[in-house]
């Protein structure tokens, strides 16, 4: 069987729909529906169909596991993970960042917008009271 089509009866049997999920993975609906039809044509190069698809699954509870040699993701083996379950995706708590954010570099980034606007509005403050 497809990944797409395990992808897609499995999102139906627990009571999702594509934007629900679009929404919780940020990723085009346009793309999750290309993911079910097995449509690799209408997705974005490179390695991004295959980070999609994984997130896909593991939104779904489904396992991706993907073999030595280099298969398409529909070809890849894969196994359903405990059906009943609510993915944990749905939550609303904010996603991890995988990359690194520079503390210091951000609050004085902030620091100095702050201290922009602060300035522009004693200036236009100024001259409302000479004019």
């Amino acid at each position: 069987m497809k990944i797409g089509r395990i992808l897609k009866e499995t999102r139906i049997k627990k009571g999702i729909t594509l934007s629900e999920a679009s929404k919780a993975l940020l990723i085009q609906e346009d793309y999750l529906e290309a993911i079910e039809d097995g449509m690799d044509d209408r997705l974005p190069a490179g390695v991004y169909k295959l980070i999609y698809t994984r997130s896909y699954c593991a939104y779904l509870g489904v396992e991706y596991r993907e073999e030595k040699s280099k298969k398409s993701p529909e070809q890849d083996d894969i196994e359903k993970e405990g059906e009943s379950e609510k993915p944990e995706s749905q939550s609303t708590e904010p996603l991890e960042l995988d990359f690194p954010i520079d503390i210091n570099r951000a609050f004085r980034m902030g620091f100095k917008i702050i201290v922009s606007i602060v300035i522009v509005y004693i200036i236009v403050k100024f001259f409302q009271l000479i004019f």
